[in-house]
C-alpha cells in the first residue's frame, strides 16, 4: 500500500508539473481525466474511508490509475502542440 501510495504522489506532482512546462512554453494543457478538483476531493474523500480499509486500497488503485492516464495524457497532448 505504501509503494501505491508513493506512485499516486508521484504522478498527482507530475500533473502539475506537465503543466507548468507547459504554460512556460506557451502551450495551456488543461486535459486529463483528473484535474486539480478531483484530485483534492479524492485525498479528503480518504478521511471518510479511513475505518474501511479495504475501500481504501480501492480508492487508491483508482487514484493512481486516473493520475496516471492524465499524466500521459497531459505529456502527449505537450508533444503534439509543440
Amino acid at each position: 500500500m505504501g509503494l501505491l501510495l508513493i506512485l499516486v504522489l508521484i504522478f498527482s506532482i507530475m500533473i502539475s508539473y506537465i503543466r507548468a512546462r507547459g504554460e512556460a512554453l506557451k502551450i495551456d494543457i488543461r486535459i486529463g481525466i483528473f484535474p486539480r478538483a478531483v484530485r483534492i476531493i479524492l485525498w479528503g474523500g480518504w478521511l471518510f474511508f479511513l475505518p474501511y480499509k479495504n475501500l481504501i486500497i480501492y480508492l487508491i488503485v483508482i487514484m493512481l490509475i486516473g493520475v496516471f492516464i492524465t499524466t500521459i495524457q497531459r505529456f502527449i497532448y505537450g508533444i503534439t502542440k509543440k
